[in-house]
């Protein structure tokens, strides 16, 4: 089943639901106005911010999720994160554990710990490379401050006084 913002607010206790509605709410106008895109509905970025983050994070959370936004939908992202993530448990999993699969929830959780703080970066990155190398951008004389535009990811723009969007934090597919 895949997972639903929307449902997964309304599944939480009639107490909590005013303020995880209204930060929902936040992060959409910010979302929109910032980086003139829309919060998808199955964003768990999304959910773990509106329910477990402070509002400090708006910022860096909502450049994560423009970011995983654009490798959506710009590259191939979705494909290999539904196909690489499970070979990849199962390789941690043969490799660690002598072949078992995990037997205790903490086992399974560090798994997905490895795979979220290793794995995910690394896709984002290698789906990144290819978005700027199709955008037209000569990586070997790239400096810090170049970027890529987005819009029309066929060209992309150096300036000095812009940077490269990149991940701020990373939490899973």
């Amino acid at each position: 089943m895949n997972f639903s913002l929307h449902q997964a607010l309304e599944s939480l206790p009639l107490e909590r639901q005013p303020q995880a509605k209204e930060k929902t709410s936040r992060l959409v106008e910010y979302l929109r106005s910032h980086y003139n895109t829309e919060l998808r509905d199955d964003s768990r970025l999304a959910w773990v911010y509106v329910t477990s983050l402070p509002d400090t994070e708006l910022d860096s959370i909502g450049r994560e999720i423009w970011y995983t936004k654009l490798l959506y939908s710009y590259t191939n992202y979705a494909d290999l994160c539904r196909d690489m993530l499970p070979l990849v448990k199962l390789s941690l999993n043969r490799r660690n554990m002598d072949g078992n699969m995990p037997t205790t929830p903490l086992e399974e959780q560090r798994t997905w710990a490895h795979i979220q703080n290793y794995v995910i970066p690394s896709i984002q990155l290698d789906c990144m490379v290819h978005l700027m190398e199709r955008a037209g951008l000569d990586l070997k004389n790239i400096n810090a401050t170049a970027v890529v535009d987005v819009e029309t990811p066929t060209t992309a723009v150096a300036t000095p006084t812009t940077a490269v969007a990149t991940p701020t934090a990373h939490y899973c597919c």
